[in-house]
């Protein structure tokens, strides 16, 4: 009996050492969990790249999902495309929204608003990764016959990007319109049948999703020509729409012309964040790596045919990842697309009629233009 006392407490003191034991176990595996967690969400977040494209059915959205079906490697490097407004939205968007590491952007937005509020030292904060497509203007309407008919007319736009081409082909044209209103094309076509609306512009890569619908609603629809000239030569760059480019609709007969504008694939530039700065070097590699796949895909859109990795902006810096890349693989790559100097010197004919000096003029401007987007 005397060592009761000396044995319940050493009974006591193995008890509760026990139950400590069990409870760090306890504690311990429910820990795990969340720390597994914790850890997945950090991969997963750490190798997604946000990419900005476009209106819902717009070549920019194509052209991030052609690009998310090839370089998405599950969690190792994921595309995560982000529908977007197009235009300037695109910029202020890249600047200032969370999520997005990269934008297709017009060249012709990066121009028009790096001084204005909001963009200051938009050459610091931004870097271009490439050079993609041109994409061309399609003015169609069911009332006019050509873009000069259009002032005091009412103009529907689909997206910020067409609003601002729009603008930027008015205005040195002296074309001034009634009113711009936004619509998508479907409904611009079923308002241009009630002699609600007079036009809707519409950028876009040729072919753009959705004339097919727009003819079954309005069968007089037809594209506008767009001749380019000299106003014309600070935004734009001539091109033209052909047969095929839209068989069977808005009576194109042969070969039409119109104007286009360059598109851009943009990056912020993280210099100070070493882990985004990782993100979109990680990309940049897979970008160019796999751009052949990108182009030879069946699903693509026929626009990849059109880009030159090695077309330079000029005034703008292109992303150090991407220099360096094209910096280790040479020779250099060979443009896509040739210059079709047959189809330009036509064109500068048409813009040009009788002024034998004007077109030789126009003409040397285009070449110049095009040996800038070889180099």
């Amino acid at each position: 009996m005397r060592y009761g006392a000396p044995a319940f407490a050493l009974f006591v003191l193995l008890l509760a050492s026990t139950s400590h034991a069990l409870a760090q176990e306890q504690a311990k595996r429910a820990v795990q969990p969340v720390s597994t967690e914790a850890q997945l969400r950090q991969e997963i977040n750490g190798n997604t790249i946000g990419v900005l494209g476009g209106i819902m059915n717009g070549t920019f959205m194509r052209f991030v999902d052609d690009m998310a079906k090839v370089i998405d490697d599950g969690d190792d490097l994921r595309i995560l495309p982000i529908v977007g407004k197009g235009g300037a939205q695109n910029l202020r968007d890249l600047l200032y929204l969370k999520g997005v590491d990269l934008a297709m952007i017009s060249a012709q937005s990066l121009v028009e608003f790096k001084a204005r509020p909001g963009f200051s030292n938009l050459a610091d904060r931004i870097c271009y990764v490439t050079l993609l497509h041109p994409e061309e203007l399609h003015i169609i309407s069911d009332k006019v016959s050509s873009v000069q008919e259009l002032s005091g007319k009412v103009v529907a736009f689909d997206g910020t990007g067409s609003r601002l081409a729009a603008e930027s082909l008015f205005a040195p044209l002296g074309i001034k319109p009634k009113q711009m209103v936004p619509l998508n094309l479907i409904d611009a076509a079923d308002k241009m049948k009630k002699d609600e609306v007079d036009a809707v512009v519409r950028i876009g890569g040729k072919p753009i999703s959705g004339a097919d619908k727009m003819q079954v609603i309005n069968g007089n629809l037809r594209l506008l020509e767009i001749r380019f000239s000299e106003a014309l030569v600070d935004n734009f760059l001539p091109t033209s729409f052909t047969r095929d480019d839209y068989p069977g609709l808005f009576g194109i007969e042969d070969r039409q012309d119109t104007v286009a504008i360059g598109v851009v694939l943009v990056a912020y530039d993280w210099r100070t964040v070493p882990e985004r700065t990782r993100r979109l070097e990680k990309f940049t590699r897979a970008f160019f790596t796999k751009f052949p796949e990108i182009v030879g895909s069946k699903s693509s859109h026929p626009k990849w045919q059109d880009v030159n990795l090695r077309a330079q902006l000029r005034g703008w810096k292109r992303c150090g990842a991407a220099q360096a890349w094209l910096d280790s693989h040479r020779p250099e790559q060979k443009p896509v697309a040739a210059l079709d100097a047959t189809a330009a010197r036509a064109m500068a004919a048409r813009a040009a009629p009788g002024d034998k000096a004007e077109q030789e003029r126009l003409f040397e401007e285009f070449f110049k233009w095009y040996e800038r987007q070889r180099r």
